[in-house]
Order: structure tokens, then sequence, then C-alpha cells
């Protein structure tokens, strides 16, 4: 079996998913994370851990540190819409910070899965990310139908690049919801964590190593059915 090679941007309480054990130690992550408070929390975890944000081009941009760090964001929280649910306070910005940001297609890694959890940046990094995600075969992407910050990108932008980048989207992992009086499963979706793979048509013209790479990421999202047609 092969080693998986994971990315993690936006790493804050990383864990590797129950989905992913089945690959024992054949599994290698790298984790971003700009947010300085989460970066030191990752620092000691035993992966290779980045303090850099991602995004379109090499600039320096101002990272909102909200109350909740997993909430930090370049964009500004929607308060007209945050403001109808509960635990709103997790959004309010106590500073802000320069923040120095990279393309990832300058990194030059050779990965084959990525998560992208970045608050409203999502879009920004995949477009920084285009020589990268030739060689990768899946991501989990966290994508919004309502703007949880102002002028997000939404789920249908996010949608269109990965098309037109050689990926499909093929299911939500998890989807998150807002109650008007309890942040539970049953209210309103807001986001969720989208699955988007390239096919096996295209996979079939990648390396053997690729492909059974390409095999590991389907079975861990029960997707084996795709698997099926690179037989």
């Amino acid at each position: 079996m092969n080693t998986i090679k994971i990315l993690d941007i936006g790493a804050a309480n990383h864990i590797i998913e129950n989905r992913w054990r089945f690959l024992g130690k054949k599994i290698e992550v790298i984790l971003f994370e700009p947010d300085e408070r989460s970066f030191l929390k990752l620092k000691y975890s035993g992966h290779e851990v980045y303090n850099f944000a991602l995004g379109a081009k090499p600039t320096v941009d101002q990272l909102n540190l909200t109350r909740k760090p997993e909430c930090s964001s370049f964009l500004m929280p929607n308060t007209d819409y945050l403001n109808k649910f509960p635990n709103k306070e997790r959004w309010d910005i106590l500073d802000s910070v320069d923040i120095q940001v990279r393309s990832l297609d300058s990194f030059s890694l050779d990965l084959d899965f990525i998560k992208l959890d970045t608050q409203g940046s999502e879009l920004d990094i995949l477009k920084g990310s285009t020589e990268t995600l030739k060689n990768v075969l899946g991501l989990e992407v966290e994508v919004s139908f309502v703007e949880i910050y102002k002028n997000q990108p939404l789920f249908g932008a996010i949608n269109q690049f990965l098309l037109n980048n050689g990926f499909e989207f093929f299911d939500f992992n998890v989807e998150y919801r807002y109650g008007r009086q309890k942040l539970n499963r049953k209210g309103q979706l807001a986001f969720a964590d989208a699955l988007f793979l390239k096919t096996p048509e295209t996979v079939k013209k990648m390396t053997t190593e690729k492909i059974e790479n390409y095999i590991s990421i389907v079975k861990a999202h029960n997707k084996e059915d795709l698997a099926l047609c690179l037989k």
C-alpha cells in the first residue's frame, strides 16, 4: 500500500478522521494554519506544519482574529445573518494582524487529497493551486450556502471552479445547520463539507501509484463503486 499524502488547509484542531484509519501509518499529513493561536497547538502534533496563509497570489492580507479561533477569517463576519442565531459572539473580532499569503503552487507539493476549511477564502486558495490540483485525486472543501462572511463565494462558484479543473462533486460528508433557537442539525442548511473527486475515467490515465491511491481514497469515503471502474 502506498503512502497517501493529505494536506489540511485551515488545520485548527486537526485530527486524523476515522475514515483514514485503515491506512495505518501509510498516511502523510501536512498542515497549514495562519492563526498563531491554533498554529501553536499544532506545532508539536508530529506533522509538518506551516504558519502561512494561502491565496491566489503572494501578498500580505489582514486576518481578523475572532473570539473562537476556528472562525478567524480574511473576510468580515456577516453579522446581519449571524445575529439571528445563538452563540454569535464567537465571531466577535478581537484583533487583526497582517499575515503573509502565498499560493499553494509556490510550495510544489505532490498531494493526493486536500482538506480545505478557511472561513470563506476557499475559492481564492483554489485559484492559487491549479498546478497542484493536476495531481490531486480528491478534495473535501467546506462550502457555504449562505454568506456567513460578507461576500464569500458560495457552493456554486466553488463547484464550477473545480469542475473546470477536472473534479466532480460527489457528496456532502457532513452538513451543518443553524436553528434559530439551537445550533443543531435541524435548522437551515448553512454550510457543509463537500467531497470532490477526479473521475475514474480521468484517473485511468495517471500513474499506477496514483490509481492505487485513488482506490484508497474512494474506499475511505465509501465510494468503492468508483474503484470497480478501474479494474
